[in-house]
């Protein structure tokens, strides 16, 4: 009797999946937002030149709709990496065209430019409600093709008579990111960091009081720097600024309450992310004042519910290898997942009756159709270093 077992060549396994299947159907995941109960995201289309749509599905509906009409595509290459691309208000789109750099505003089938800056590029848009204004990191170059340009966050005016007037808002920093405006309009938080170190080697956390017209009264530092990074501020209703610091040796949650900084269920565990790309988020504000966060632990992508207070976290049994960009809205996060089976896609976590429910795919990133056993599944593994230190690795066997 022999055997049907053949040996192979690391590499040349046959596969009944083929490289250029999974190109020609994937999409590629920007931007993820929240707005009233709906969420919204970019996706790169392969079969459409890369162009970068405008996406929504409303709560309680299964097919999502169209925001950016053809041939329009979102795509910001403020830092090169962009991000940041969109900003959803009701069924008007603010968007950064790919073409031009531009703002430009979608409302239904009309696209109209907002701005005329060609020695600008824009990204993370904020609506500034009592301004009548857009809010928005901005990267200077001052001959329009300068590969050290500067970087600034600016004002974009909407009325009638300044409408698309760029304005300096904060600069002086080599780089921006997350400007996050309070419930108020009245206080602007941000993050800066210089060069020649990245954001997560060491970052600010800076929060501007606004005068009436709009302009900085006064700037504060929060915390980072001397070594520390810190990333995605946000504002809570009550004016309570949440972030992340890594001043403690992990990048653990922080709350800052207008007075003093207070470490959340303080953990060794990364509950940050690389700023590779504007408008990266690793964490959302629920409206129960609970927190869903995303975090690495032994090596492993995982997500738990940080209790109001408490600060007690509740790990939570997802079936993914990887989360990321998590946003809520009403009882619900939308995130990006994958795991060994599931190429990046949008899903849904109800979290409403205090833990999550049943997970949702609402956009699948591949259309792959999987046998059984066509995938190794990863199986986590910890090594020693010779000095003693942990090694995390995930072991995908034959």
């Amino acid at each position: 009797m022999t055997s049907s077992r053949r040996i192979l060549p690391y590499g040349t396994w046959p596969s009944p999946i083929a490289a250029d299947q999974v190109a020609a159907k994937s999409l590629r995941f920007g931007l993820l937002q929240t707005d009233g109960d709906a969420v919204m995201w970019a996706e790169g289309r392969p079969d459409e030149g890369g162009r970068a749509a405008i996406m929504r599905i409303r709560a309680g509906r299964k097919r999502p709709e169209e925001m950016l009409p053809a041939p329009w595509s979102a795509r910001s290459r403020v830092h090169e990496y962009g991000g940041g691309e969109f900003l959803a208000a009701g069924n008007i789109v603010y968007f950064v065209s790919a073409e031009d750099q531009e703002i430009h505003v979608a409302n239904g089938q009309s696209v109209e430019r907002l701005t005329n800056r060609p020695d600008l590029r824009f990204a993370e848009l904020v609506h500034d409600a009592r301004q009548n204004r857009l809010i928005a990191i901005a990267e200077r170059h001052p001959d329009g093709q300068s590969l050290e340009p500067d970087n600034l966050i600016v004002a974009i005016a909407l009325g009638e008579r300044r409408r698309g007037e760029v304005s300096p808002l904060v600069e002086g920093a080599d780089f921006y990111a997350f400007p996050r405006l309070d419930g108020g309009g009245r206080r602007l938080a941000f993050i800066e960091w210089a060069l020649p170190g990245m954001p997560w080697d060491e970052a600010r956390l800076m929060v501007a009081d606004l005068d009436d017209e709009g302009g900085v009264a006064t700037l504060s530092h929060i915390a980072g720097g001397s070594g520390a990074s810190v990333f995605q501020p946000e504002w809570t209703p009550d004016g309570r600024l949440f972030f992340v610091s890594d001043a403690g040796g992990w990048g653990n949650l922080m709350m800052w309450d207008g007075e003093a900084v207070h470490a959340l269920c303080p953990r060794e565990a990364e509950f940050g992310a690389p700023l590779w790309v504007l408008g990266t988020t690793s964490y959302a504000l629920l409206e129960d004042g609970r927190i869903f966060a995303t975090y690495v632990e032994d090596g492993e992508v995982r997500a738990g519910l940080v209790g109001p207070g408490t600060g007690g976290l509740e790990p939570l049994a997802l079936p993914f290898r990887d989360i990321s960009n998590p946003h809520a809205a009403g009882d619900a996060v939308y995130a990006i997942a994958s795991a060994d089976d599931l190429a990046p896609s949008l899903v849904r976590i109800p979290v409403g009756d205090g833990k999550a429910g049943d997970v949702e795919v609402l956009r699948h990133g591949a259309e792959v159709e999987l046998e059984a056993g066509a995938v190794s599944r990863g199986e986590p593994v910890t090594v020693a270093r010779p000095d003693g230190a942990p090694v995390h690795a995930l072991y995908y066997p034959p």
